[in-house]
């Protein structure tokens, strides 16, 4: 086993990351040490490692040097001794989320709405997250990492690990569309189809069998290559021309869609989620995926 390691750490915002060499950490008794094979990079991070302390301050980032990564993949090297259903050798997804895991909401496997509730690698919802960092300072922006047994997920082996670093996107999506009950037959509202998250939504949406899918965006081209993915399933608007929410009710006939799904960028304004949200879902079910980042990564639906 190495006993030192090449990891990217930030030193300061607005800074590049720098290749430092480290000591390996050496995982404590329920948790896993993961060689990293892959790890995706989110388009969000660049607003967290710039402008996360400006926009968000009350969701901190790791304190610096601090070392990044969303949605690793990779190889477990090392298992603590309290670790009973993963060994040395397993292929794994590494999931973000973290929680303290004994409190009420983590009980009943509501991990989000833990106090402590922290993306891995990318930042925390709320200021006693930061106790969450110093338990779990590795990102996936590193040659190895810890994790808690919970946050592995197993990969077959015709699963390369460059598709599973994009688990997390994909997974945000599905969470959203599973939390509105997306099923057959039923027409969605997706703010933000362009983006990441909204393509993910879509391209999962269409496999649950949503009989139509209305889409804003505000980029011309990229609104015409989501239509061309279904041309009779999917309608598509550009946020410039008109109400998010008068447009999908001329669509529907005036009746309301099933739900709608914000998948906006961070610094989007809130009246289009709002205005969907009143004037397209009318009863139905609104999700919202904080891509700021889906996810950020987290979903919530609400009625």
């Amino acid at each position: 086993m190495e006993k030192t390691m090449i990891a990217a750490r930030l030193h300061a915002l607005h800074q590049p990351m720098s290749l430092d060499r480290i000591p390996v950490p050496k995982p404590r008794a329920t948790d896993v040490l993961v060689e990293v094979r892959a790890c995706g990079i989110v388009p969000n991070m660049a607003n967290v490692i710039n402008n996360w302390p400006t926009w968000f301050p009350h969701q901190p980032i790791p304190k610096f040097p601090a070392i990044f990564g969303l949605d690793p993949a990779g190889v477990v090297a090392e298992v603590g001794e309290a670790v009973i259903n993963v060994k040395p050798g397993d292929r794994v997804y590494v999931s973000p989320l973290r929680s303290c895991g004994s409190c009420k909401a983590c009980r009943s496997g509501n991990r989000s709405q833990c106090r402590y509730y922290t993306l891995n690698g990318y930042f925390s919802t709320s200021p006693d997250g930061q106790r969450i960092f110093y338990l779990y300072p590795y990102g996936g922006f590193s040659q190895y990492m810890t994790a808690p047994e919970y946050a592995l997920v197993s990969l077959p082996n015709n699963l390369s690990f460059l598709q599973a670093g994009r688990f997390g996107y994909l997974g945000t999506s599905y969470g959203a569309l599973k939390n509105a009950k997306a099923g057959p037959g039923q027409v969605a509202l997706i703010d933000g189809i362009t983006g990441t998250l909204g393509v993910a939504a879509t391209v999962l949406g269409l496999a649950m069998g949503l009989s139509r899918i209305l889409g804003t965006g505000r980029n011309d081209e990229l609104l015409q290559r989501v239509k061309a993915l279904a041309p009779d399933r999917i309608e598509i608007m550009s946020l410039a021309d008109r109400s998010s929410g008068e447009w999908a009710r001329s669509l529907t006939g005036g009746e309301s869609v099933d739900f709608v799904i914000s998948a906006l960028g961070a610094k989007a304004p809130a009246a289009t989620m709002v205005d969907s949200m009143r004037r397209a879902a009318g009863g139905g079910a609104a999700s919202s995926m904080w891509a700021v980042s889906p996810k950020t990564c987290r979903s919530m639906s609400s009625g």
